[in-house]
């Protein structure tokens, strides 16, 4: 049996809007499949100074948004989540 893992990685630009669009995309994809979400904090990551700090910033959901994301998600998909820091893991 084939298993794929759909990695969103950062393709919704910080848009919590558009990574729940990606969400309703992807229940088309069979039962076989899993989702990927890379959830950090900025700040927990890198340091202001740092030239990239600025991006991920921008990139950042609450944790209250990835609650709602992940709720959604695992409704239809197994849940991959990749780990940066203690925020990934809360």
């Amino acid at each position: 049996m084939v298993y794929n893992i759909l990695e969103v990685a950062n393709t919704h630009g910080g848009n919590f809007e558009y990574m729940i669009s990606l969400i309703d995309e992807f229940k088309e994809f069979d039962q076989n499949t899993g989702i990927k979400f890379q959830p950090f904090k900025y700040n927990e990551i890198a340091l202001p100074d740092f030239s990239w700090y600025h991006v991920y910033k921008e990139l950042f959901f609450s944790s209250e948004q990835w609650a709602k994301i992940i709720s959604k998600a695992s409704k239809h998909k197994d849940i991959w989540i990749d780990v940066f820091d203690i925020y990934s893991i809360k």
